[in-house]
């Protein structure tokens, strides 16, 4: 029986070794693409950040962060070639979760959120703090999706007051170099319809001004709803400071990254044919073209916040490639989503058995951790 095991763990070896050595030449000529694409480029009118383009992962600090981020993961990241983590506070969940009154949830959230950049600074890994975590209060029945938050100017200045707070607290440290608040601007209505928050943009410009008031650290922004990449089909003229990095959340299409999710009860698989479409690399490009013109007719810089597929999704690694490839073809900086958190977009979890839709953590490494971990490490080249 040993035997036949050992057999197995040699034929997955091989298997896996196999996919690994395709990637890494496929990435060799996107490389090779990248630096003849920089070569015949106009510069960017932005300061090029620290790191760039950041490749790297999101960290959520909220419920079970202290169970699975400790000072060893963010050496284990470093080593596998992560340059920047986007860091997301979730007090208000926090708070909840462990009935605290959110002025002790903070607290302890903030202490935690400090004790991660300083290991990511001992590692030379950049931050980009985040939160979509609003209102704070958790005593309040409705969240940032609501048109109750959005028209109400009380808690659009708590949300102000926060973000200013959290300026206030981390932007000494040199390796927090950007900030990427309300990253998927919408509102939802009860019947499931969705739009643009009408108060989106203008609020937009009072959050650059409460941490222009502190900070000259890059902010990202995004005009689309939920931070799809359709955003930009109408959006012209780019925002009057230099510093701003232009964003959006890839996740297309959404009934195959999404899948087996409430209200997404079909299954398929990539590449195929998924609502009349035939998605595959050609596809993914073609839905970030609307971003990527944009951004070379205004020579500024894009970063994908996030980006995932479900862990039980079928040729979900093949569908990471492709995305990732198309990122680097158009040099973006993105951030895997996401290390902790739900089982369901970890990196590290399959299903304990296909189809079950169980999730555990593999006891080997992943072909979807192979994958990022091969595209993170050109970050060193």
């Amino acid at each position: 029986m040993k035997s036949v095991f050992r057999q197995m763990g040699i034929v997955c070896y091989i298997i896996l070794s196999l996919t690994t050595l395709q990637c890494e030449a496929d990435i060799d000529v996107i490389e090779k693409n990248i630096i003849d694409n920089i070569k015949g480029a106009d510069p960017i009118e932005n300061d090029i950040p620290l790191n760039w383009p950041w490749r790297g992962i999101n960290i959520v600090v909220g419920p079970d962060v202290e169970l699975n981020v400790s000072e060893q993961t963010i050496r284990d990241l470093r080593a596998s070639g992560v340059n920047s983590i986007r860091l997301t506070i979730e007090a208000r969940k926090y708070s909840i979760e462990n009935d605290l009154p959110i002025e002790i949830g903070v607290n302890k959230l903030f202490n935690y959120f400090e004790q991660i950049i300083k290991w990511c600074d001992n590692e030379g890994i950049i931050i980009i703090i985040g939160s979509t975590d609003f209102p704070l209060d958790p005593l309040k029945n409705f969240d940032r999706r609501s048109l109750e938050f959005w028209e109400s100017e009380v808690e659009l200045e708590a949300a102000l007051s926060y973000i200013n707070q959290l300026v206030l607290k981390f932007d000494k440290y040199e390796n927090v170099i950007a900030y990427d608040f309300f990253s998927e601007p919408v509102v939802v209505f009860g019947d499931g319809t969705s739009r643009l928050p009408e108060e989106w943009n203008s609020f937009f410009h009072r959050i650059l001004k409460t941490i222009r008031n502190h900070s000259n650290k890059y902010v990202i922004y995004t005009p689309g709803v939920w931070g799809l990449p359709k955003g930009y089909r109408d959006f012209n003229e780019p925002i009057n400071d230099a510093k701003v990095i232009y964003g959006f959340h890839f996740y297309n299409p959404h009934a195959y990254t999404h899948q087996g999710l409430p209200k997404r009860s079909k299954f398929y698989s990539y590449p195929r044919q998924i609502d009349n479409i035939y998605w595959d690399k050609n596809r993914i490009s073609h839905e970030m073209n609307v971003v990527t013109k944009w951004a070379q007719q205004n020579n500024k810089l894009v970063y994908v916040g996030e980006f995932s597929v479900v862990r039980w999704a079928e040729g979900k690694e093949h569908y990471l490639e492709d995305v990732l490839k198309v990122f680097e073809e158009n040099q973006m900086g993105y951030s895997y989503w996401n290390l902790n958190g739900w089982d369901g977009w970890k990196m590290d979890y399959e299903e304990e058995t296909p189809g079950s839709r169980k999730l555990v953590k593999a006891p080997y490494k992943t072909k979807s951790r192979v994958i990022l971990e091969n595209f993170w490490k050109l970050n060193s080249q």
